[in-house]
């Protein structure tokens, strides 16, 4: 196993000893990786966490609670198909979580089912990501987690308790690579959900006030102008080790709001430009000029691409 498993086997061998016959599951997204599905998944076992009746196609690049076999030192089979993947994969991308929960697999997998379904402010109801860690993370909050776009918690503490009730611990590997694991507050910490966040409450599914729902959509925007980027313009991010693509896109996101940017060609725009010029982006002064103007809006940013030096 890599450098991220002394942590974990520690606190799962706590975990175990502290709660006998606690169970260890994984949830995965055959979406980021096709290795995932079916690698890691049992095509014989219902395990997609998207509706029923979904077709063939979607259900396998879709979401998965999959049963990790348990055996071996620590309890773990550091030679299954499991760990080999997770070793290879879960660093680089965002398509591994790992849960202790001492429900059963159907239970669980019922559970986060409900949870990922939410009713939006107006009445429709949507998909929560929770496969993916930066949403995850932004639902319930991580103090460690530096990589963070939102820091969050988007869902009120109610909601929080609702959604990690189920399980005894739960790790993800954030877009930085690190392996953390969010706090699971006991229930006498639950209190009335926050004032701003208001008409939140813990049902399923969660219905979502206009702020969550604002701060879940802010959380995704790194990652769409990244997808664009290696879509349309991949040749902008050759340089950059790829371990270093997200980091870099929300510093540059992060810049541009302090631009007043707010859609998303101007920010695509602007982020192009900064990985055009590089390094001459904070120091050159005809570049700067005409940021200058960008930000005090005497020019757009789609006549700023124009006015940029040669």
């Amino acid at each position: 196993m890599n450098d991220w498993s002394p942590k974990f086997l520690r606190e799962w061998a706590q975990l175990q000893q502290e709660h006998p016959g606690v169970r260890l599951y994984a949830l995965v997204d055959a979406a980021q990786d096709p290795r995932v599905y079916p690698g890691l998944v049992d095509e014989a076992v219902d395990s997609c966490l998207f509706a029923e009746h979904i077709g063939d196609e979607i259900s396998r690049n879709g979401p998965h609670l999959v049963s990790v076999p348990l055996a071996g030192p620590h309890g773990l089979r550091e030679d299954s198909p499991y760990w080999v993947l997770i070793n290879q994969l879960a660093t680089l991308k965002p398509c591994i979580q790992l849960m202790a929960s001492d429900w059963a697999y159907a239970e669980l997998l019922t559970a986060l089912r409900q949870a990922s379904q939410v009713r939006l402010p107006d009445g429709d109801e949507m998909v929560l990501a929770l496969w993916d860690p930066a949403i995850l993370a932004t639902l319930v909050a991580c103090a460690e987690d530096t990589s963070l776009h939102v820091p969050g918690p988007a869902l009120t503490r109610r909601q929080i308790h609702a959604l990690l009730r189920p399980v005894r611990a739960w790790w993800y590997w954030n877009r930085h690579g690190l392996l953390l694991r969010l706090n699971i507050p006991p229930v006498t910490q639950i209190a009335a959900p926050d004032a701003a966040l208001t008409p939140g409450t813990d049902s399923a599914p969660f219905h979502l006030a206009q702020v969550q729902v604002d701060m879940l959509v802010e959380a995704s925007v790194p990652d769409h102008l990244l997808q664009h980027l290696r879509i349309n313009h991949p040749q902008l991010l050759h340089s950059i080790p790829e371990s270093q693509h997200y980091s870099q896109m929300e510093l540059h996101l992060r810049e541009a709001r302090q631009h007043g940017l707010r859609g998303m060609r101007d920010l695509l725009n602007f982020i192009c430009a900064a990985l055009i010029f590089g390094p001459r982006f904070d120091s050159d002064p005809a570049v700067l000029s005409v940021l200058a103007q960008v930000r005090n809006k005497t020019l757009t940013m789609s006549e700023a691409m124009q006015a940029f030096p040669s």
